[in-house]
Parts: structure tokens; sequence; C-alpha cells
């Protein structure tokens, strides 16, 4: 096993490595997921890196350039797979919360101002909404309630909360898992609203 100055030392002059990946990277896949951008693959690849100057075998025969590029893309694609695996099953409240598509949260709650019984039946959803959030654990509640009712981006919640945006993310998808179960629960259905 290397000794720290070694690492440092292969990381130091290997740096270039992570601009070409992330480079060719950007080139193949212009478009990212929504929360990565340059600077974002390059502190993921400088973690494929380190990792690659920590695990380096050079009995295997490869030069340590190779591995380590190998363990940079590595890193890069896993990071973009998961982020694009968790973007397609973080579907938005609205979507959750109706049965299909057509019909998003905004559209099936009524215009408070309209008239009484509309404000009475917005009213009603509100403490339903609020409720089920109130019955989820606390961190998954406070990111639902910072992203749907104070109206926070992820970026903003992960900073306050000390959290990376992927922590926050997972927090807001096991958050609508919870909503949902509870208002199929209680037999809501978004047509219902």
């Amino acid at each position: 096993m290397r000794n720290e100055q070694e690492v440092e030392r292969l990381v130091r002059e290997n740096l270039g490595l992570v601009g070409a990946v992330v480079s060719r990277t950007l080139r193949l896949f212009p478009r990212l997921p929504n929360v990565y951008d340059r600077e974002d693959l390059h502190c993921v690849g400088s973690i494929g890196l380190l990792r690659a100057a920590q695990t380096y075998d050079p009995e295997r025969g490869a030069t340590f350039s190779t591995y380590a590029y190998g363990c940079i893309e590595h890193a890069i694609a896993g990071a973009l797979k998961r982020e694009t695996s968790r973007q397609i099953e973080c579907i938005s409240l609205s979507v959750l919360w109706g049965e299909e598509e057509d019909s998003p949260l905004e559209d099936q709650i009524a215009d408070p101002e309209a008239d009484p019984a509309s404000a009475a039946l917005h009213r009603c959803t509100q403490a339903i909404l609020q409720r089920a959030v109130e019955e989820l654990p606390e961190r998954q509640a406070q990111v639902i309630r910072a992203l749907y009712f104070e109206g926070d981006s992820v970026g903003q919640v992960a900073v306050r909360s000390r959290l990376s945006m992927q922590a926050v993310q997972n927090l807001h998808l096991l958050g609508l898992k919870g909503l949902r179960r509870q208002l199929h629960g209680l037999g809501i259905r978004g047509s219902e609203v």
C-alpha cells in the first residue's frame, strides 16, 4: 500500500486525466442530468483518480495512467447513471398525486378564489397534504416542505441542511414514496381532489 505522499504525487501528476475524461464525457453526453455540470464531473473524476492512486498495482501490467483513466471514467459514468436513474424514479409530487400524467396536482385543486365551496375544498386538500407530510420521518418531511411548500431548490435545501444534493434527492424520493403510500392508504386518488 502506498503512503500518503506517494498517493498525493500520483494524483498531482495525473490530474490532467480527469480533465480529459470530463471533456470526453461532455462531448459524448452533452445533456447531463440537471444536478451535474463540468465542475461536478471534475470532482467526481478526482475521486476516481484518488481511488486509482490508492489501489494501483503495477504488478498487473497496466501503466498507472491507463488504470487511472478507467477508474476516473468508471466514477463519472457511475455517478451519471445513478443520477439518471434517480431522475427517472423521482417523479414530481404533481404526477405522483394524480393517477395520470395529464392531470397534474395544480389542475386538480380548485382555485380557492372561485367560490366558497372551492375555497373549502382547497383548505381540506391542503390540510390532508400537510398531515401526510407530518407523518413522514423528519428529514424527509423537511425536504418535502422546503421543495413544495416553500419553493426552495434542491441546491438551496442541500446547503441549508448541510447535505449533498444527492442526499437531498434521496430524501425527496423517499418522502414522495411515503406520501403516496399514505394518501393511497387513505383511499385518496388525485381524481377525487
